[in-house]
């Protein structure tokens, strides 16, 4: 897929202009700040992906950042690496079709543009604008078993872990050892996302038609995540 930064480069935020004595409207007003938001983030540009220490069990988990202006602006997050050992049941595996990886959507990783498919782009939207769906996670590493006490938060403010971007897709030997992982990053995920896309009666359908496999196991209904306006 096209995962790939965006080169850095001088930021330019284009164009701006009014009709002279005219207003901005509510969506031109959103779109300026957003452009001007977009321009100082770029300026905060870390690299996007670091080595990882395969044998330690390093991997990457990404933290979506909060809506600053509107609710359909660019997905900004930050993308860092920790050990899964220290993280256990304390994030969210993303599960989800890939989509045409020919049609990608813009969203922000440690200030650089990424480009990701439009399935996933709208996964991590719907979590980040969920405002009231909470679930819960470990609070301190350890498992299920051995008398962690568990805390219930907002879903939008877990960490998720995404194969096409926590896994650098442009490096065939992380590739294949992150390949190997995922197994454990999954069972050892406080909860795992169902994404089957954007709502429609199909999906409705077969949505209601899962089943929870185990309580760590919640399939995400659409409904459940507070709607964008078109």
């Amino acid at each position: 897929m096209s995962g790939m930064a965006h080169s850095p480069g001088r930021v330019s935020i284009g164009p701006i202009s009014t009709t002279a004595g005219s207003k901005l409207t509510p969506e031109s007003r959103r779109a300026v700040l957003e452009k001007i938001d977009s321009a100082f983030f770029s300026f905060q540009q870390e690299p996007v992906y670091e080595l990882l220490d395969a044998p330690t069990g390093e991997i990457r988990l990404l933290e979506i950042l909060p809506i600053r202006y509107w609710i359909n602006e660019t997905v900004r997050c930050r993308l860092y690496k920790t050990r899964l050992v220290d993280v256990l049941f304390q994030y969210a595996a993303l599960s989800y079709v890939w989509g045409d990886e020919q049609k990608t959507k813009k969203i922000f990783i440690n200030g650089n543009q990424f480009y990701v498919t439009v399935n996933l782009a709208s996964a991590l939207r719907r979590i980040r604008n969920s405002e009231t769906l909470q679930v819960q996670k470990c609070s301190g590493p350890g498992s299920v078993h051995d008398g962690d006490t568990y805390e219930t938060v907002p879903l939008h403010c877990l960490p998720i872990w995404a194969d096409a971007v926590c896994i650098n897709q442009s490096d065939p030997e992380e590739l294949n050892s992150q390949v190997r992982w995922m197994k454990y990053i999954y069972s050892k995920a406080a909860n795992v996302i169902s994404w089957i896309g954007e709502p429609d009666e199909r999906r409705m359908d077969l949505c209601f038609g899962f089943c929870a496999i185990s309580m760590k196991y919640q399939p995400i209904l659409p409904t459940m995540l507070k709607p964008a306006p078109t």
